[in-house]
């Protein structure tokens, strides 16, 4: 990770509620390796880019995933929302020290200034 870009920690906590039995996670994009995660890191430009860690199963982070579901058409220009399971990226999970799920960090990155 460079400096080329500015990355927001946010740790939600949402109370649990009744929520319907299925996931709501598969209905959003989501990114499986390191590898993905990276290039998206690095190849959103001019959008905000946020990324929910957690799992799809948990009840909390459905609740998450539904709110995020019903933004995502009004933020389309201006965000790409991804799903990330905190156990298949355990390098991410410890770089951004995130021992709540769900965790939603932002990035908002810019194209290098030409003149």
């Amino acid at each position: 990770i460079n400096a080329e870009y500015m990355g927001i920690f946010i740790t939600t906590k949402i109370h649990r509620i009744s929520t319907n039995d299925h996931e709501m996670s598969f209905l959003l994009p989501s990114l499986h390796t390191k590898r993905e995660i990276d290039r998206a890191i690095r190849t959103t430009y001019d959008k905000l880019l946020i990324l929910r860690f957690g799992r799809a199963t948990d009840p909390v982070c459905m609740q998450h995933d539904d709110i995020l579901l019903r933004t995502q058409h009004e933020l389309s220009k201006q965000a790409a929302i991804y799903v990330i399971d905190v156990d298949a990226v355990p390098i991410y999970t410890q770089y951004f020290d995130i021992t709540y799920v769900p965790a939603t960090i932002f990035f908002l990155q810019w194209p290098p200034y030409e003149s």
